[in-house]
């Protein structure tokens, strides 16, 4: 639900803006879904991520470089589909 409700909200959210009501809505599902699964791992008994790496700087240096280069990565390929259909006219199939 947290991905969803994220992505809802940023797909939406340059249409209808922040004071629309599905807006704040996909923003509170995310939150509380995001909120809810991180409460579920730290009293698992088995997570899937082991709360004793997050005390290794490397490890949260890692994962936040390769959040990012991921984030870069595919934000790229989403804006340039965008200039290739909306700027140059190429039809979704030849982009």
């Amino acid at each position: 639900m947290t991905l969803a409700g994220f992505s809802y909200l940023l797909i939406e959210l340059p249409a209808l803006g922040w004071n629309s009501d599905l807006i704040q809505l996909a923003a509170g599902i995310s939150l509380a879904s995001a909120t809810g699964f991180i409460a579920a791992e730290r009293r698992a008994i088995s997570p899937l991520t082991p709360q004793s790496l997050f005390q290794y700087p490397a490890f949260n240096i890692a994962n936040l470089t390769g959040m990012m280069i991921n984030a870069c990565y595919f934000g790229g390929i989403y804006a340039l589909s965008l200039i290739l259909q909306q700027k140059l006219h190429f039809s979704p199939s030849r982009t």
